[in-house]
């Protein structure tokens, strides 16, 4: 909440008022479903993941839930033995609307008979998995849906405000904003005594991207990062993220996810950008931080 709070109080600067933070904003997956056996497999999977699971076994109650919380993601589970699959398929046609930013993803079994409410309701899914699916697989898919829509939110203030703190390309924040923001970062954790890590991606042969590459790394980018942590272009074709209340060793989790997300995607990109983690020390202010996070030799993105 201190990192959302601070981040509107910098957006405010630019004349940008940012949504105010909400407190439900741990990620949570609405579970619809008559309790499956997959359910209890996937609930700890995604507790592993620190992502809580909020259980629905009506259309009616899940109407419920999604006025009061934020999602990051709602799994319909569907079996031969799924009661109301019309009532379901009616709901989710007429509340669509409500929650279009949320993925709607479906756990299917392949013995399911396709009738025209299960058709209807299959087609406002944006994904959809077997009920093989193994549990830690579904779970990793959550998690990556839940990130990339905390930080896409934002996209709902409306191009003219997103122009004054978003880079128009990539949709991260721009460079200015997030020289401003860091800076507030580190005053936020010099006083609290908490550790701030910088990590920046680009290519160390510093050869342009294509606006496609640009765009699957910036896509990349936000599905691997928490949502505390603050994504940025800085141009030309460089990424900086910063990560507040993170130490180095924290940094490099979250860099190895980001690669490892890069390989299953864009593999030639994986095996091409580099990249260097910088923890804050006492000198630093943001422009000698990020100008240290920039210089230097790029490891390789391949870690092991």
């Amino acid at each position: 909440m201190s990192e959302l709070q601070l981040r509107s109080k910098t957006a405010a600067t630019f004349g940008v008022n940012l949504p105010a933070p909400i407190v439900e904003t741990v990620p949570d997956l609405l579970y619809l479903g008559d309790g499956s056996s997959r359910f209890l497999a996937l609930q700890a999977a995604l507790g592993e993941r620190g992502i809580t699971v909020t259980a629905a076994f009506s259309a009616h109650t899940a109407a419920d839930y999604v006025k009061q919380r934020v999602f990051a993601a709602i799994l319909v589970d569907i079996t031969p033995e799924t009661k109301s699959l019309d009532k379901l398929a009616n709901w989710v046609s007429a509340a669509v609307q409500s929650f279009e930013d949320t993925p709607l993803l479906g756990l299917l079994d392949p013995s399911v008979v396709p009738t025209s409410a299960f058709q209807s309701l299959a087609s406002h899914m944006s994904d959809v998995f077997d009920h093989g699916t193994a549990a830690r697989d579904l779970a990793a898919h959550v998690e990556a849906h839940g990130r990339r829509h905390a930080q896409r939110s934002i996209v709902t203030l409306g191009d003219a405000a997103l122009s004054a703190i978003c880079h128009p390309d990539t949709g991260l924040y721009s460079q200015r904003f997030f020289e401003v923001h860091l800076q507030n970062q580190i005053t936020l954790s010099t006083e609290r005594g908490d550790p701030l890590t910088l990590l920046v991606v680009c290519d160390p042969q510093h050869d342009r991207l294509t606006p496609r590459e640009r765009s699957l790394v910036a896509d990349t980018i936000l599905s691997g990062v928490r949502e505390t942590d603050l994504p940025a272009t800085i141009d030309p074709d460089t990424f900086a993220i910063s990560l507040p209340a993170t130490s180095y060793k924290g940094a490099v989790h979250i860099c190895e996810r980001l690669f490892r997300g890069l390989d299953r995607t864009t593999p030639h990109l994986a095996s091409r950008l580099g990249w260097r983690i910088t923890e804050k020390r006492a000198y630093h202010d943001s422009e000698r931080l990020l100008s240290e996070a920039r210089s230097g030799v790029y490891q390789k993105s391949r870690m092991g």
